[in-house]
């Protein structure tokens, strides 16, 4: 039997909505699904250690817009998303396994510290815990107070105190130019602040552990700071 279309059939499907795609290519031959905020977000979360409203306020406002398409796209990289609204902080991290076999690693940033950057952080996270319990959003830090916190790795440590002063100045730059977390003070000759995605990614607990650890090695290493942290 032939397929004929009544009168009300033909006007059923002239006024049926027609099918749109969800967005047009950004590029000859793209057949992504996202469009052009959220691919920025996705990328900038893997380029990037973090994201944060005071450094990066449009992909931020993305992200919160956005948060599970970007998820979502993220855990088809093998990474997870972090969105921590209290420090106004997004991040991107290697997705646990759960077997011996580790995920491919697609994010940019590597996650791992050396000795003198750990100890760095184990400063700069009680710290800004002591300084944001007191009210302050804006927590800042001189260059010499770091280089003096960690002075006790080349005076009695170190035999060559030329290549120990240097390891300590590569880990501060380390933390202000690769990992971010530190920001330069415009106008201000090494004044930074502390970025409060140490806060969010370095747990107190896990800093405690990491002090403790320090302290048991090494006795003559530099305490994280006069009073003990408490937790948030």
């Amino acid at each position: 039997m032939d397929n004929v279309l009544t009168a009300n059939d033909q006007t059923a499907a002239s006024e049926a909505p027609e099918h749109k795609p969800f967005l047009e290519g950004l590029f000859e031959g793209d057949t992504g699904t996202l469009d052009y905020e959220q691919r920025r977000a996705v990328t900038t979360l893997v380029r990037k250690r973090y994201v944060s409203e005071v450094t990066d306020a449009e992909i931020w406002n993305d992200i919160l817009e956005h948060e599970d398409v970007i998820r979502s796209s993220l855990n088809n990289l093998f990474l997870t998303l972090t969105v921590d609204k209290r420090y106004d902080v997004a991040y991107a991290q290697q997705a646990p396994s759960g077997s011996a076999n580790p995920f491919p690693n697609a994010l940019k940033q590597s996650a791992s510290l050396k000795r003198e950057e750990t100890l760095l952080i184990i400063y700069l996270r009680i710290y800004y815990h002591q300084q944001f319990a007191s009210g302050e959003t804006n927590v800042f830090v001189d260059r010499e107070d770091l280089e003096n916190y960690l002075d006790p790795l080349f005076n009695k440590d170190a035999v060559d105190h030329v290549a120990a002063k240097d390891r300590v100045a590569k880990a501060i730059d380390e933390m202000t130019s690769k990992q971010g977390y530190l920001i330069k003070v415009a106008g201000q000759s090494g004044r930074y602040r502390i970025s409060p995605v140490v806060a969010s990614l370095f747990p107190l607990e896990r800093v405690k552990e990491l002090k403790e650890k320090f302290e048991a090695e090494a006795p003559e290493s530099p305490r994280a700071t006069d009073g003990e942290a408490q937790d948030e």
